[in-house]
């Protein structure tokens, strides 16, 4: 009619391929806005939660360092604790000057007289210093008595809880009736500077 020569059968095949096809031209498009909604909206979140992540394994690693520094700081006091009262508990061991004097003076004749000895004299010899600061104080008595009770002597001596090293020992028979014996003892009584 208006000299339009429309093949109809044509036409309708178009419209079919069309139609057929039309379906997945809408899941493509609809494929495109699901990847651009991805790129917009899921995307950032996904950077973001990875950098948040980054940052909490950043932050625990720090915690666990400080921990660890806070664990060696307490081992480190418990040490110096430790050390402190392996000082002190050295440190006891040696004379102080009033404790020489009262061991000297008081102690060693009485415990010669326990024993069932007697001190006849004490020398002080000259005192040595050592880089330390602990000082020698070399003694040398001369003790009569039997020698059951002398040796009981020394060996408390030697066994007192502050140090005092038994050196030299000589004995010599001081008489015969009634039977005593005489020693030269020598002795060096350890005091410390701090003490």
């Amino acid at each position: 009619m208006f000299g339009l020569d429309i093949n109809l059968d044509r036409f309708e095949r178009q419209l079919d391929f069309i139609r057929a096809t039309q379906k997945y031209f809408y899941m493509g498009l609809l494929a495109l806005l699901a990847l651009a909604l991805f790129i917009e909206l899921i995307s950032p979140t996904w950077a973001r939660i990875r950098a948040e992540k980054k940052q909490v394994a950043q932050y625990r690693n720090a915690l666990e360092q400080k921990q660890k520094q806070v664990s060696n700081k307490k081992k480190v006091a418990v040490t110096l604790k430790d050390w402190e009262d392996k000082l002190r508990e050295k440190e006891n061991q040696f004379f102080s000057s009033s404790e020489f004097d009262e061991f000297t003076i008081y102690m060693l004749p009485e415990l010669a007289a326990k024993h069932g000895a007697k001190i006849q004299s004490v020398n002080y010899g000259t005192t040595k210093v050592d880089q330390q600061g602990i000082t020698a104080v070399p003694i040398q008595l001369e003790i009569s008595g039997t020698y059951k009770g002398i040796a009981n002597l020394i060996d408390e001596v030697e066994g007192f809880e502050k140090i005092a090293q038994v050196s030299q020992v000589q004995i010599s028979r001081r008489s015969l009736d009634p039977f005593e014996l005489r020693a030269q003892v020598a002795i060096e009584l350890m005091m410390s500077k701090s003490k």
